[in-house]
This record gives structure tokens, sequence and C-alpha cells, in this order.
């Protein structure tokens, strides 16, 4: 009886962090934003569309050095011996791009953006190694620690690649409609296929 107490105590832990997780909650922020063809976006209104990201000018990701029109970083930091893993950094960086389908095309203005996590959980695990130089010194930078046990993950969206955005209509400096944050800010979604997916 206890074993089944156990059990059942660890599977609603499991299930709370899955429905609380930021990542679901940024998944579930753009699928309320209704699907809409990059030739339909109005002013003032809430989108969400889908095309081939080219940014404007390539951003560099800090750990790789590939070009690309965004990318996400995210730290954690085992904070005791018992496998607590606390999160020490996250930043999105995107760079304004043009979102292209075909013949039409959208620009995009990511003065707030996130982008949403292809995977749960961080990758490049990491015990009793030394971050790369590029991760000490983004940390660094930032006055944050690089000892003890990290693990981290980079993820960046290649110019060209299809992705999904999420925000709002607005007229940009030329009179040209683009995509801006809404409530949420700007979301980017480099896997498209994880909005059809309600598990995700």
């Amino acid at each position: 009886m206890e074993v089944l107490s156990a059990f059942v105590t660890l599977a609603a832990v499991v299930a709370l962090r899955w429905w609380i997780s930021p990542r679901r909650q940024l998944l579930a922020a753009m699928r309320r934003a209704p699907a809409t063809p990059l030739g339909r976006v109005e002013e003032d209104a809430p989108a969400r569309v889908v095309g081939e990201a080219y940014p404007y000018e390539p951003l560099t990701a800090p750990l790789s050095g590939e070009p690309c029109a965004a990318y996400r970083i995210r730290v954690d930091r085992r904070a005791s011996s018992v496998g607590v893993w606390l999160p020490l950094l996250d930043i999105t960086r995107c760079a304004p791009l043009e979102l292209r389908d075909g013949a039409r095309a959208l620009g995009i203005h990511p003065d707030d953006a996130t982008l949403v996590p292809s995977t749960r959980h961080p990758e490049g695990l990491l015990f009793f190694v030394e971050p790369p130089e590029p991760l000490v010194a983004l940390l660094h930078a930032r006055g944050l620690p690089s000892g003890g046990w990290l693990r981290w993950i980079e993820e960046t969206v290649p110019s060209g690649a299809r992705v999904a955005a999420a925000g709002v209509g607005a007229r940009g400096t030329h009179g040209e409609l683009g995509l801006v944050g809404g409530p949420s800010g700007l979301l980017l979604c480099a896997d498209p296929a994880l909005l059809e997916r309600e598990s995700a």
C-alpha cells in the first residue's frame, strides 16, 4: 500500500510539473492566437502564422558560432546533492526578419521575442567537466557563476527554417503590416508541428 501511495504521489508531482511548465504555457499561448495566412494578418488583431524565416541581418549564436535568425540559450545549475536543478540563465535573441510562404511575406519585429523550446529538457548534461569558454564568458558578462554542475542547451533557428510565430498585427514606420509582440510577447516556435500536439 505504501508503494502504491508513493507511486501515486510521484505521478501527481510529474503531472503538476508538466501542467505548469513554462514550455507548455508558451505553446498554449501560441495556440490561443488564431491561425492566419500571412496575407490576412490584420492590424491590432492577434494572429499565428507559419512561414520560412529570413533575417534582414543574421545573428551569431554565442555558443556554436552559427549564423541564425534566432537563438535561445538555457542554463541550469544543480543546487544540491539530491539533484535539484534551478534555472540560471534563459535568454532569447531574434533578428528582425521576414516570414515567407510562397509569394506572401510578413515582417516580424521581435523586440520581446521568446523562442519556445523544441525539447522538454536541456541537452548537454554536464558533470565534472568545465563549460566551454563562450558559455563562461556569457555567464560572467551577466554576473552569473560558472562553477558547479551545469547543464545547458542552445537552440537556433537557421535562415530559411520553417517556424510559427504568434503576436499582434501592427503597422511599421513605412505603413507596412507586420507582427509584433502581444500580451505574451512575440512567440516563435521552430517546430510548428508541436502546436498540433496538445500533449507537447
